[in-house]
């Protein structure tokens, strides 16, 4: 290993040698050229003139200063004919050594001066006027290289001997030691913990051989603290092993348990939901008959006591699918108006029937067309509106929508629901989100409720990544809040609660409203739409404004009015209107708070336009239209009714001939359906379970199947399977599940076992008769 490192250092020291040799030489020769270049260019400018002139004393006192200059031997210089005119020093000749010759034309830079002889120009090409040569001696220069040549072989016989002497040095006390340690080394390695080495050197070598030792020592205890360590290992490998064992144990009882408990609140779901379809629907086809006064009483409040039990069995079943993670978002296209519309009339209908104001406001920059679940938002909607009917005696509920934040695909969107109820104390503001708990939670309380609404509409907010949080003052009122983050329809994008079909002229509208709120928001709409609007507190106010605007010719164009109002009512005020100052009847517009009866809309002139407060921009835009147009006030509330009466007269015949299986196992649902379907005028056949259907099936085809899905001998699952197998290439029957299964993903597997549609139980009749409608 010594020899090898010794002849790699010899190489090394000879390669760094020549390579230093070689360098110097070629940067010695280049020196050598370059100043003989320069010389010569030098001597050729300074014999420019002297030779154009043919001056030879001037040229020979030039050539005498050269041959002066250090390595110079001789000076020649010709004319352009190629004459020699003067040759100073030694004549050069090819068989000298040690010399080099660098000719070298001589040129003239003929100049042409410019008429102000300021500024020199070139004329054309240098002229050639002669040519001269120099001869170099490169003796001294050889010897120069000489020198160095033998200076860099005696360095690299120096540092050769002095590494040898190194190496033999090293050897003897640093080699030896070093040897020593590597065969301990290997001992050590070789698992012999108890080797030693003992080392005679210096201070250095003597000092490594204990630490050695002492490295050996510590191998040796540490192998000791291993094996121990080791032991300990397996003991708790043996553990862990146990309690993966019991882990996995414990996995399985709660998947099961799991199971078991989801199975448990389907069947619950089911055995309650089966009693309650029965008490509901039952109490509805009461209802649609002619009971007595006392008897209608007794029934509607069968009717709520039923829906209030399956609102609770709902809410609890809703809130376990969310905190189990089973609840599912859709991601829908839907028109926000339109949502709104469908679902808050009923609740402003309540709210009036409690003397109580329903006021909704929708920024009229706020997107509607959108694009998510409006099952669900909705669902938080109602559940904090019915809260706000159910703890207000009096006063009003608003619901209010703004935009706050919009790109061209999301919208974040700001919802409040206010009253002016029983208010929230700080403390109870903290838990009103919780499960079963509300503000009245006092055994004394004069409020129902499970208090499941706010701690639901919680969890959906949340799950549809928003936030909700309430704002309250005892005694004054409530204000419950979130955001949404909604995405927005691609092709709608331009689409806002303010925006206009078409716009409409500059109308001069007067409305009258004793509700603040009720007015502002009203004003801020038609504000939006660009009209001229002035708004008043009575019917009273009214009249007289729009005397004082007639009397200076500046008539009101419309003419918008609330039913119920202090004083004059919105009927009377039309009355007066239109009898004692000549009011134009079609261009009045009614605001009613509840469905309007077929007595009282005959004592209010049918030109008038009848709206179903809270309006909404849509139903308010199509009534000014109407005006503009020139065309006869209709009753948006009277024509909705007469639509469905209407279409009901024209499908009565086509229902006669339309046959409908109806199997269910309960007697009573069975009834109930029966009896529903065969007043709307269809022909029904009955069957208590999947195989009695299909035997049904095998004489007489039907239409429409209503199938139960939880039934005995077969159930609705299967029965389905095997008419689809019947079918098979031929006519596909319509089969719409009846369930009272709540439990997630039940619709998706009703369709995705070949079912067409799906009914929940308790059966809403007119969900019942909407669906197979829909269907046939």
């Amino acid at each position: 290993m010594m020899l090898f490192s010794t002849v790699m250092v010899i190489l090394v020291v000879a390669s760094i040698s020549s390579f230093l040799l070689y360098f110097h030489h070629k940067a010695v020769w280049t020196e050598f050229d370059l100043r003989a270049d320069s010389i010569s260019g030098a001597l050729a400018r300074e014999l420019e003139l002297m030779v154009l002139l043919e001056d030879k004393a001037g040229i020979e006192r030039i050539l005498k200063g050269a041959l002066k200059l250090q390595d110079v031997l001789s000076v020649s210089v010709w004319d352009k004919k190629g004459e020699l005119l003067m040759r100073k020093g030694m004549e050069p000749s090819s068989a000298m050594k040690d010399m080099k010759v660098v000719e070298h034309d001589i040129e003239l830079e003929p100049a042409k001066i410019t008429e102000d002889m300021m500024a020199p120009a070139l004329a054309g090409k240098p002229e050639k006027i002669g040519r001269m040569s120099v001869a170099f001696s490169s003796a001294k220069l050889k010897a120069k290289l000489e020198k160095m040549v033998y200076f860099i072989i005696l360095a690299t016989l120096i540092v050769i001997v002095l590494r040898l002497l190194a190496d033999y040095l090293f050897t003897k006390g640093i080699t030896r030691p070093i040897e020593k340690l590597v065969q301990g080394s290997e001992a050590v390695a070789g698992g012999d913990l108890a080797y030693r080495i003992d080392i005679e050197g210096g201070k250095e070598i003597s000092r490594l051989a204990m630490v050695f030792n002492k490295m050996v020592v510590s191998l040796r205890e540490r192998e000791e603290d291993l094996n121990a360590s080791h032991l300990s290992l397996k003991r708790s490998y043996k553990e862990l092993a146990a309690t993966n064992e019991e882990l996995l144990r414990a996995k399985k009882i709660s998947e099961i348990a799991n199971e078991t408990k989801s199975q448990f609140l389907a069947n619950m779901s089911h055995e309650l939901r089966t009693p309650l379809t029965a008490i509901i629907g039952f109490t509805q086809l009461l209802l649609g008959g002619k009971p007595s006064s006392e008897q209608k009483d007794y029934m509607e409040r069968v009717n709520q006591a039923g829906k209030n039990l399956l609102k609770l069995v709902d809410g609890i079943l809703d809130l376990i699918k969310v905190e189990s993670g089973d609840m599912k978002l859709e991601l829908v296209s839907f028109d926000l108006i339109d949502v709104l519309e469908s679902n808050l009339r009923p609740l402003a209908w309540k709210a009036h029937k409690k003397g109580l104001e329903f006021l909704v406001y929708i920024s009229p920059d706020t997107p509607v067309a959108l694009r998510g679940d409006p099952s669900r938002l909705m669902q938080v909607l109602i559940n904090l509106l019915e809260n706000a009917i159910k703890f207000t005696k009096a006063g009003e509920i608003s619901l209010l929508i703004t935009l706050e934040e919009r790109t061209m695909d999301s919208s974040n969107m700001f919802f409040s629901v206010r009253d002016t109820g029983i208010g929230i104390s700080k403390v109870d503001q903290e838990i009103v989100f919780e499960s079963f708990r509300q503000a009245d939670g006092s055994s004394t309380r004069r409020y129902g409720g499970a208090g499941l609404g706010a701690t639901i509409s919680r969890q959906l907010v949340e799950l549809m990544g928003g936030r909700i949080w309430v704002e309250s003052e005892e005694g004054i009122g409530s204000s419950f809040n979130f955001t949404l983050n909604c995405k927005i329809q691609a092709d709608r994008q331009d689409e806002t609660a303010g925006h206009l079909p078409a716009p409409l002229p500059r109308l001069r509208v007067l409305a009258a409203d004793d509700n603040d709120n009720s007015r502002r928001i009203i004003h801020r709409m038609l504000d939006f739409w660009n009209l001229k609007t002035e708004v008043c507190a009575s019917g009273q106010d009214a009249i007289d404004m729009v005397l004082a605007a007639q009397s200076v010719k500046a008539p009101f164009d419309v003419c918008i009015l609330d039913s119920k109002m202090p004083g004059l009512d919105g009927p009377e005020t039309v009355k007066r209107l239109i009898n004692g100052h000549g009011f134009n009847p079609s261009k009045i517009i009614l605001l009613v708070q509840e469905e309007i009866t077929e007595e009282a809309r005959e004592k209010i002139d049918p030109d008038v336009q009848v709206l179903a407060k809270p309006v909404f921009q849509p139903e308010l835009y199509h009534a000014l239209s109407q005006i503009v147009e020139g065309g006869k006030g209709q009753s948006t509330i009277d024509n909705r009714q007469l639509k469905i009466e209407n279409q009901q007269l024209e499908d009565l015949a086509y229902k006669k001939t339309r046959n409908i299986l109806v199997v269910e196992d309960n007697p009573s649902n069975l009834e109930l359906v029966k009896c529903a379907l065969e007043i709307k005028g269809f022909n029904v056949e009955v069957a208590e379970n999947g195989k009695a259907a299909l035997d049904i099936l095998e004489e007489k085809p039907c239409d429409l199947i209503l199938m139960d899905i939880q039934m005995p001998v077969m159930d609705g699952f299967e029965a389905t399977e095997a008419i689809r197998k019947r079918e098979a290439g031929g006519r596909r029957t319509p089969i719409i599940a009846l369930t009272a299964h709540a439990i997630k993903g039940d619709q998706e597997k009703c369709l995705k076992m070949g079912m067409d549609g799906y009914v929940s139980k308790p059966v809403d009749l007119k969900e019942l008769i909407d669906t197979v409608s829909r269907h046939l």
